[in-house]
């Protein structure tokens, strides 16, 4: 596992390198979706020679038998490998630890659950008058009790990783011998995880619905 680890953040490094010292990659036609405050770049689609390049040298190596099976380190990879703005190797080695994994596989079930029912819940928005039947109402409880515990689970992880539990504690505003807090490092690093969840999490769910994405993930 530690091996493995150490392979993962030093494909991060050479992706972000990579992505980096390629500005004519942006020029090809792809639209990059930009955060105003960090101005995180990312490109949204890969040419075939992008595409052959991150199959070689970047993707995980897998059996035969597991072509088909999609984990979360392989969306990780196409994340990165789609980033145009450096950041901090730091930020590299905290995207990579148990309780952000966790904390990303909360996000992935909560939006898939959501945008399962996103159709449903605006066509009884806009008909909510009409749609007063016991079995309605049932139903909306059960939703509603649903999304109620996959926020849950997704606001526990994200505290562990506010209170530097696990493999997180060396990334914490305290995690120094001063004992000072670093407030503004910390703000960083938690708005870097914001930006890139929301691209693992869109990337997850097939490219689809990213203004739903960043509309909710701001009101979980």
């Amino acid at each position: 596992m530690l091996n493995n680890s150490l392979k993962i953040k030093i494909n991060g490094d050479k992706i972000i390198r990579k992505a980096t010292s390629s500005p004519s990659s942006i020029s090809r036609g792809s639209c990059d979706k930009t955060s105003q405050h960090l101005k995180l770049k990312f490109l949204e689609v890969l040419d075939y020679y992008e595409q052959i390049q991150f199959r070689r040298h970047f993707m995980r190596k897998s059996k035969l038998y597991e072509k088909d099976v999609v984990i979360l380190q392989d969306i990780k990879d196409v994340v990165f490998y789609l980033l145009l703005t450096p950041v901090p190797f730091k930020f590299i080695r905290f995207f990579h630890t148990a309780e952000v994994d966790n904390f990303l596989r909360g996000l992935i079930l909560y939006f898939q659950y959501f945008l399962e029912i996103w159709d449903d819940v605006q066509y009884r928005c806009q008909n909510v008058k009409k749609l007063k039947h016991p079995v309605g109402i049932e139903r909306e409880m059960v939703v509603t009790q649903n999304l109620s515990q996959l926020r849950c689970i997704v606001a526990r992880d994200y505290f562990l990783i506010l209170l530097g539990a696990g493999s997180c504690k060396r990334f914490h505003h305290l995690s120094n011998k001063q004992n000072k807090s670093m407030g503004d490092r910390d703000f960083r690093l938690l708005e870097n995880l914001f930006f890139f969840s929301i691209r693992v999490v869109w990337i997850a769910l097939m490219r689809n619905n990213m203004s739903i994405i960043e509309v909710i993930f701001i009101l979980i």
